[in-house]
C-alpha cells in the first residue's frame, strides 16, 4: 500500500553497466564508475529520500546518431521526495565539444513521477554516421513523467558533412526457395510485443552555412533549417537545405550548378531527397546534368538542348564529338560511363558479359608516355578450368593485343602471367589479396 510506512537502504560501488545490463535502455550504452548511498523512509506514495549518487569517468554512446560522450561526470542528490541532478558534464569523442545537464525527478506517484532536465552543448560532435557528421551548439530540454517524455530545444550547425556513396549496392535477385521432402516445422511460440517508453521530439536545427555535401562528382555548400519530430524509434525530419555554392564534375568536365535542394520529407527512417541541376556547353550543345534521389542513392541523368540520345550526350562529354566519329574502344568507354550513371560500372557490363558467355568483360587502363596519360583496352576473359582465367585485351592502336593468364592458388594468392605484344616482352606477377 502507498500509505504504509517503508524503510530501505541502497549502497552500490561498481560499474554502472553491470546494473543497466538488466534493463532495456534501447540503442545506447552507458558505462562508468558509480557510487551510490541512498536511504528511504516513510510511505511509498510520498517517500523521503536521503543520500547521493556519483558517476565518474563515464562514457555514453548512442548507436542511432553516433553520438559518443567521454569523461562523463554526474552528481545526484536525494532531497526528500526528489532526485536532483546537480550537474552532468561530458566531452565528445574528439575532446573539442562539451555537454552539460541539470534537473530533477520527483518520486511522488500521484503526480506520475514528473521530471525536467535542461542542458546546453557547445561545438559538440552530435552526429557521426557513415554518411553524415554534424558539429553543433545549442540547448536541450527534456520533460515528462512515467508515461512519456518530450525533447525540445534548438541547435545551430557549426559544421556538417554529408557524403554520397560512389557506388550503389547491387540489387540481389529474389530467389524462390522450393523445399523437397519438407518436414512440418513446430509452431513458433507467440511473443508479446514490447511497448518501448515513448520519447517525442520537437527540436529545431538551424544551418546558416557550413553544411557540405560531396560525392559522385559533387562538391557543394548548403544552408537551411529543419524540424526533428516523431519518436525516438521513428524520428521524423522535415525541412530543407538550399545550395550556397559548389561545382559538379563528370568525366573530367566541370558543370555550372544552377539549382540545388535537399529536402527532408518528414517520413520516419527516410533519407533526405537530393535534387541538383547543372549545365555546361560543348560546341553548340547545352548539356544539363541532374542528380536526384535519396541522398544515399541518387540517380544521375543527362539531357541536352537540342535533344540527343544518351549515348551521343556521353560521347560529347567524353570526347567532344558525336558517336559517329569515335572508335570502337571509345564506344566501350561510353558504355562504361552509361552504366556508372546507376551508381556502379558493373550493371551494363555484367549483362553483356552474361549474354556473350564470358567470365570477364571490362575496360582496363594502362599509363603511357611521361605525362600520365592512359591508354584504354577492352578485356575479355574466360575460365578454362577451376581457378585458371585466360584473358585477351585489345586497345585502339595496332599491335596492342595482350594475353594474360591468372591462376588462383587460394588463400588470397594469385599468379598472373601477361604477354605485352607492343613491347615484345612478357610480365610475371605474384599477387596476394586478403579481405577482412
Amino acid at each position: 500500500s502507498e500509505t504504509k510506512p517503508a524503510k530501505a537502504h541502497l549502497a552500490f560501488h561498481g560499474r554502472i553497466e553491470e546494473i543497466l545490463d538488466f534493463f532495456d535502455i534501447g540503442p545506447q550504452r552507458l558505462e562508468g564508475n558509480a557510487a551510490c548511498d541512498l536511504s528511504l523512509r516513510g510511505p511509498l506514495g510520498k517517500p523521503l529520500l536521503q543520500g547521493s549518487c556519483r558517476l565518474e569517468n563515464g562514457t555514453y554512446e548512442n548507436y542511432v546518431t553516433g553520438l559518443e560522450l567521454k569523461h562523463l561526470q554526474a552528481d545526484i542528490l536525494a532531497d526528500k521526495s526528489s532526485l536532483i541532478l546537480r550537474s552532468l558534464t561530458a566531452k565528445d569523442s574528439q575532446n573539442k565539444g562539451s555537454f552539460s545537464l541539470s534537473g530533477d525527478l520527483s518520486l511522488v506517484h500521484q503526480n506520475r513521477f514528473p521530471f525536467r532536465f535542461d542542458g546546453t552543448f557547445s561545438r559538440l560532435n552530435t552526429t557521426d554516421l557513415a554518411w553524415m557528421k554534424l558539429e553543433a551548439g545549442g540547448a536541450i530540454q527534456i520533460t515528462g513523467d512515467i508515461d512519456s517524455a518530450r525533447l525540445t530545444g534548438q541547435a545551430v550547425v557549426l559544421e556538417g558533412d554529408m557524403s554520397i556513396p560512389d557506388r550503389i549496392p547491387p540489387t540481389f535477385p529474389d530467389l524462390q526457395v522450393h523445399y523437397v521432402n519438407l518436414i512440418k516445422p513446430l509452431p513458433m511460440a507467440k511473443t508479446e510485443k514490447i511497448n518501448r517508453y515513448p520519447i517525442f521530439f520537437d527540436y529545431r536545427i538551424l544551418a546558416p552555412e557550413g553544411v557540405y555535401i560531396s560525392g559522385r562528382g559533387l562538391e557543394s555548400e548548403w544552408k537551411g533549417d529543419f524540424q526533428i519530430g516523431g519518436t525516438y524509434s521513428a524520428i521524423e525530419a522535415k525541412g530543407a537545405l538550399s545550395m550556397l555554392s559548389g561545382g559538379f564534375t563528370f568525366a573530367g568536365r566541370t558543370f555550372e550548378l544552377t539549382e540545388g535542394s535537399l529536402t527532408f520529407t518528414g517520413r520516419p527512417k527516410e533519407m533526405p531527397i537530393l535534387n541538383i541541376a547543372a549545365r555546361m556547353q560543348v560546341q553548340n550543345l547545352i548539356l544539363i546534368a541532374r542528380l536526384k534521389g535519396f541522398l544515399n542513392a541518387p540517380q544521375l541523368s543527362f539531357h541536352s538542348t537540342p535533344p540527343l540520345p544518351m549515348g551521343s550526350i556521353i560521347s560529347y562529354l567524353l570526347f567532344g564529338q558525336d558517336m559517329s566519329d569515335i572508335s570502337a574502344i571509345q564506344a566501350a568507354q561510353i558504355v562504361n560511363s552509361l552504366s556508372s550513371l546507376s551508381g556502379g560500372s558493373s550493371d551494363v557490363f555484367d549483362s553483356t558479359r552474361r549474354s556473350i558467355g564470358v567470365d570477364r568483360l571490362r575496360i582496363v587502363a594502362a599509363p603511357v608516355g611521361e605525362e600520365g596519360a592512359e591508354a584504354y583496352s577492352l578485356q575479355v576473359g574466360k575460365y578454362v578450368t577451376r581457378g585458371v582465367l585466360v584473358s585477351v585485351s585489345q586497345g585502339t592502336e595496332k599491335d596492342t593485343t595482350n594475353l594474360s593468364v591468372e591462376i588462383d592458388l587460394s588463400n588470397g594468392l594469385v599468379i598472373e602471367a601477361e604477354s605485352m605484344q607492343q613491347e615484345e616482352q612478357g610480365k610475371f606477377t605474384l599477387k596476394w589479396n586478403y579481405n577482412y
